[in-house]
C-alpha cells in the first residue's frame, strides 16, 4: 500500500468517508466480509483507513465518551489525553479567556479547553490539524481555530494562557525526558517567558531541572488505576509552586482531593501490623508522595521507602486501595500454603514492594489452595520478607469534588 497522505484523511473525514464509517459501524458483518465488500468499491488506502478507524473508535471508548464520532490515528490515540483528565486540566484555566493548545494532536485537551472559551489548536502535522478540526466539528464545538504550524512560532502574547503536549516520539526511541521531545523543554521555557501562564504535559517519569522544578507545581494525574501524566503548571496556574501534587480522576467527571507535598518529616515505620493495609495509587507513588499520604491519614509505612501503609481504620479514598489484613507471616511456602488451605483462601492477586520475588513464580509454587478470594502483599518488615494475606476492603466509588 502506498503512503497515506493528508488528502486520504481528508476523504476519510469528508461526507463519503463518514457515510462508509456509519455503514460499517452499524453492520454486524465480519471483518473479512467487509474487507471484500469495500475492496470492490474503494481504493486500497481508503479500505485501510476505514477498517483502521473502525478499530480505533472501539479502542478509543476508554478515553472518549464520543469516540464513535471522532477520528484518530494509532499514534495520536495513544498520546491523547482522555476526556476526563482533560476536563480537570481545563478547569484550572479561567473561563472565557483565549487559550492556545500547542501540539494539539487530535484534540484530547483542545476539546475540553474549548468548552471554557475561545481556543486555538496548533500542530505542525497537517493530518493532526485536519483530524482535530474534524473532531471539533463532530462534537459541535464552536470557537475553535486550528493552525498548522510549528508551535515555537506562535505569538503567545495574544493568549491569556497556553497548554502544550510536546511530542515524546519525535525520535525513533520514545523518551520521557522533556529535552528530547519536540518542542524541547528549552524551547517551551522560551515561550513561557513571553507568556507566563502555562501548563506542559510530561511523561510521569520526566525530570525537570531544579531551577524549573522549584518554580512550578509538578502534578501527577491518575485514572483507571494508572498514573497517566505529569503536568508542570507555570505562573499563577501553579497553585502550589515548588511542590509536588497528585490527584486521581474518575470516569464520571470528578476528581479526588489534591494531595500536596508537605515539609513534615517522614513517619516512622510501623512497629506492629495494624488491621488494614493501604496501597497508594500509582499517581501518588509516581509523585513520591507516599509519606504525605501517610501523614494526612495518620498511617505508618511498613518500612522505609516501602509504600505499603498500615492503620487501624478502613479508608475509602481514590488515592489508595485498602485491604483488610487476614493474617501476616514471614514468607515460607509450606506454611503459607497451609494457612490458605485451612482458611479456604485463593490468592487472586499477588503484589510486592521492596522484595526480589516474582509473583508469577510464587503463584505456581502455591498451586491451588482455597476458594475465597484473597490478595497477597509481599514486603520487607522487621528485617524479613513478610507475606500479608488480605481481602479487599473498598469499592471504586469516591466522592466527587
Amino acid at each position: 500500500m502506498t503512503a497515506i497522505t493528508c488528502a486520504d484523511y481528508r476523504w476519510l473525514v469528508g461526507s463519503e468517508g463518514r457515510r462508509w464509517l456509519d455503514r460499517i459501524a452499524d453492520d454486524d458483518g465480519s471483518l473479512v466480509q467487509w474487507t471484500a465488500r469495500l475492496r470492490r468499491r474503494l481504493r486500497p488506502v481508503q479500505v485501510h483507513l476505514l477498517l483502521e478507524q473502525r478499530e480505533l473508535r472501539v479502542r478509543a471508548k476508554a478515553k472518549f465518551a464520543s469516540a464513535a464520532r471522532m477520528f484518530f490515528t494509532r499514534r495520536s490515540l495513544e498520546q491523547a489525553t482522555d476526556q476526563w483528565i482533560a476536563r480537570y486540566k481545563a478547569s484550572r484555566f479561567a473561563r472565557c479567556e483565549p487559550v492556545a493548545d500547542l501540539c494539539c494532536g487530535v484534540g484530547g485537551d483542545l476539546i475540553e479547553l474549548a468548552r471554557h472559551g475561545a481556543t486555538v489548536g496548533v500542530d505542525a502535522d497537517p493530518i493532526m490539524s485536519l483530524l482535530a478540526q474534524a473532531n471539533a466539528t463532530a462534537l459541535g464545538l464552536r470557537g475553535i481555530t486550528i493552525m498548522t504550524r510549528d508551535a515555537t512560532t506562535v505569538a503567545l502574547e495574544e493568549f491569556a494562557a497556553w497548554h502544550a503536549d510536546p511530542d515524546r516520539r519525535a525520535t525513533p526511541a520514545r523518551t520521557s525526558q522533556p529535552e528530547r521531545a519536540r518542542p524541547t523543554l528549552g524551547q517551551l521555557l522560551d515561550l513561557q517567558r513571553a507568556s507566563p501562564r502555562a501548563a506542559v504535559k510530561l511523561a510521569p517519569a520526566a525530570r525537570l531541572p531544579d531551577a524549573v522544578a522549584c518554580a512550578v507545581e509538578r502534578q501527577w494525574i491518575g485514572s483507571r488505576r494508572e498514573c497517566r501524566q505529569q503536568v508542570a503548571w507555570f505562573g499563577d496556574l501553579a497553585r502550589h509552586a515548588g511542590r509536588r501534587t497528585a490527584l486521581v480522576v474518575d470516569t464520571r467527571g470528578g476528581w479526588s482531593e489534591l494531595l500536596v507535598e508537605t515539609d513534615a518529616p517522614p513517619p516512622a515505620p510501623a512497629s506492629r501490623m495494624h488491621a488494614y493495609i493501604h496501597d497508594p495509587h500509582a499517581a501518588v507513588l509516581a509523585a513520591g508522595l507516599g509519606d504525605s499520604l501517610a501523614q494526612q491519614f495518620a498511617l505508618q509505612p511498613l518500612a522505609r521507602d516501602v509504600a505499603y501503609l498500615t492503620g487501624d481504620q478502613p479508608l475509602h479514598n481514590p488515592r489508595m486501595d485498602t485491604f483488610a489484613v487476614h493474617a501476616h507471616l514471614p514468607l515460607d511456602i509450606r506454611r503459607l500454603r497451609a494457612v490458605l488451605k485451612h482458611d479456604d483462601l485463593a490468592p487472586m492477586a499477588i503484589k510486592k514492594r521492596g522484595v526480589p520475588i516474582d509473583p508469577s513464580t510464587l503463584r505456581k509454587r502455591l498451586g491451588r489452595c482455597g476458594t475465597r478470594p484473597a490478595t497477597l502483599l509481599l514486603a520487607p518488615w522487621h528485617g524479613h520478607t513478610y507475606v500479608i494475606i488480605t481481602t479487599r476492603s473498598h469499592t471504586d466509588m469516591f466522592t466527587i469534588c
